[in-house]
């Protein structure tokens, strides 16, 4: 029998002390692999890819933490079953000399490492009291609601920064405001607004057409035209991850991954991926040599030792080999352990660029300072291993893990309040970009909803409004 006070979405399912004996059982195997410099042997490859396999279907229940674990986990697993299947294949354009068996095995090991403190992280968070708020309903909600739709109106406008993609070869005429981050602001601002919908809709009676046809144009306008057009590809996942959490939660009180979101899902990234590679040959050759260069691109696919490439290259190929640049430099002493320096420095990274010009710049440089190339981002087991070896394998992704996990159950414990959804809807509104750039990404988006958060209170205590009165509940 559930409690009644604890939401289905934050329920576990099925016996899991087996479950988490196999976890352990396969970080410690990868530990032990990993001191002694062995290879993955093709029994702990098949043991490992099933105890990923066995970590997504304990998931299911929570659309984020099943795309949690299968982010953290895709880009070692991917990169290494590559090289398994050729040693001389390599599995991203960029630094092909880092991608050697050796240093993809320790990927693999250091990503078993990885989906087990992940998945630590994420029950330990759910394991959190989180105490039950009683959410205020008040007389100017409307008002509320249309000063949302008028704030999302701006920030849909403010996200638009480069011609739509298939202009990309006109980025010179990328529009460079000083806050680069609306996309953010307005997939948070999206999420509010879902969640006075259904906060109200009891309450909208006849009026329910108006604000329903409002909030289905306000998600195409910022979604498709400001930014799936403009090939902010990341930025309209986020968005359409984000839509289908909250209408699951507030239409059928959980957040469960079934085989149609997957499918949906898989076919979405696949278009978004050939989006962003016609969006690049575009911008690189132009519309006359946009169709002979995808052509001779796809000619490559699978020639192995004269192409070079297996399979076709996306974002995930380019973060897999942010990860391998990373080991190839520390094991090669091309840079030392930075000890945790590259955390310190999102504090400094925090404030707009046109405040403090001199922040430090993103962590995806390094690469180019030591002569080599990458294709953007730096992924988070990256980061942690540049900041403390096997030890911030453990450490990052369980830290991660933990605050998604706790701050989903604060939302979802008062669903209505946005005091305790503004974290959460932070998080979901970058979420594939913390998975696949940075995890400076997850930092920068809470403090831009926290900011964002007040900055509505102090708007409404400019207007006088009472949304916010002393003791009250918004």
């Amino acid at each position: 029998m559930v409690n009644s006070n604890v939401p289905d979405v934050v329920v576990q399912v099925g016996k899991i002390n087996f479950y988490y004996f196999l976890l352990f059982l396969n970080m410690f195997i990868s530990v032990y692999f990993f001191i002694e410099n062995n290879l993955v042997s093709s029994e702990l490859y098949l043991f490992s890819i099933f105890i990923f396999g066995l970590a997504l279907f304990n998931n299911l229940y929570n659309i984020i933490f099943f795309l949690r674990t299968f982010f953290l986990g895709i880009v070692g697993y991917l990169a290494y079953t590559i090289k398994l299947i050729d040693e001389n294949i390599f599995f991203a354009f960029h630094m092909q000399e880092t991608q050697t068996i050796e240093i993809t095995s320790i990927i693999f090991l250091f990503t078993n490492i990885a989906i087990f403190t992940s998945e630590f992280g994420l029950r330990l968070g759910l394991k959190i009291k989180v105490k039950k708020m009683h959410s205020y309903i008040y007389e100017d909600w409307r008002v509320f609601y249309i000063i949302f739709f008028l704030l999302l109106i701006v920030a849909s406008i403010l996200s638009i920064k480069q011609p739509l993609i298939f202009f990309s070869q006109y980025a010179s005429e990328t529009i460079r405001l000083p806050i680069q981050n609306f996309n953010t602001i307005g997939a948070i601002l999206l999420f509010i607004l879902v969640m006075y919908f259904f906060k109200y809709k009891n309450l909208l009676n006849k009026n329910t057409f108006i604000y329903k046809t409002s909030l289905i144009f306000i998600s195409i306008y910022l979604l498709i035209f400001s930014e799936l057009l403009r090939g902010a590809r990341m930025d309209f996942l986020n968005g359409l991850i984000g839509l289908t959490l909250l209408y699951n939660l507030y239409v059928y009180n959980n957040t469960r991954m079934n085989f149609k979101l997957m499918l949906y899902g898989g076919i979405f990234f696949i278009i978004l991926q050939v989006i962003g590679l016609i969006r690049s040959v575009i911008a690189i050759f132009g519309f006359d040599g946009a169709l002979s260069a995808i052509t001779k691109y796809l000619e490559n696919i699978g020639e192995g030792n004269s192409g070079g490439v297996l399979i076709v290259q996306g974002t995930i190929n380019n973060i897999a080999a942010t990860f391998s640049g990373t080991i190839y430099m520390i094991k090669n002493d091309m840079v030392e352990y930075y000890y945790g320096s590259s955390y310190l420095d999102y504090i400094l990274r925090t404030p707009p660029q046109f405040i403090y010009p001199d922040r430090p710049q993103s962590l995806s440089w390094i690469f180019t300072e030591h002569n080599m190339t990458s294709g953007g981002g730096f992924f988070e087991l990256a980061e942690a291993y540049l900041n403390f070896g096997i030890f911030g394998i453990f450490i990052i992704p369980f830290l991660v893990s933990f605050v998604i996990s706790y701050s989903f159950k604060v939302f979802s414990m008062n669903r209505y309040s946005l005091k305790h959804s503004i974290v959460f809807f932070a998080i979901v509104a970058v979420f594939m970009r913390g998975e696949l750039y940075q995890t400076f990404v997850f930092y920068k988006g809470i403090i831009t909803g926290i900011i964002l958060y007040y900055l509505i209170y102090i708007l409404y205590g400019f207007f006088n409004l009472k949304i916010f009165r002393i003791g009250g509940k918004s």
